[in-house]
């Protein structure tokens, strides 16, 4: 479960034709079922992702990521909660700072 452990990145993917990486956090139905559990995990993970980034570490563990477009995913498996899309719509403003795009997916 995603939100379990804040410190590691879920998932990465390449897009060629976009000429993006992107940094997939996964959440289960089960980690919305108590929502203010999980609100500062959520924003933790979030961070850890940036600090991932901009610290270096993903450039030196994928060095086919220099110069291209970076963005973290949101993709859960149920509607996400509203007090986590308040946190979403706040983040993906300051992320805008620092050239990542913040995405939701829901499947």
């Amino acid at each position: 479960m995603s939100l379990f452990d804040i410190k590691k990145v879920d998932l990465i993917t390449e897009s060629p034709q976009d000429n993006e990486f992107n940094l997939v956090i996964v959440i289960e139905k089960d980690e919305w079922i108590n929502p203010n559990k999980f609100k500062l995990n959520f924003q933790e993970k979030i961070i850890n992702y940036v600090m991932y980034i901009k610290d270096g570490q993903m450039q030196r563990e994928y060095p086919e990521s220099i110069g291209k477009k970076i963005s973290i995913t949101i993709f859960s498996t149920t509607e996400i909660p509203k007090q986590y899309l308040k946190i979403i719509k706040i983040m993906k403003k300051k992320l805008k700072n620092y050239d990542i795009d913040l995405k939701t997916i829901i499947s």
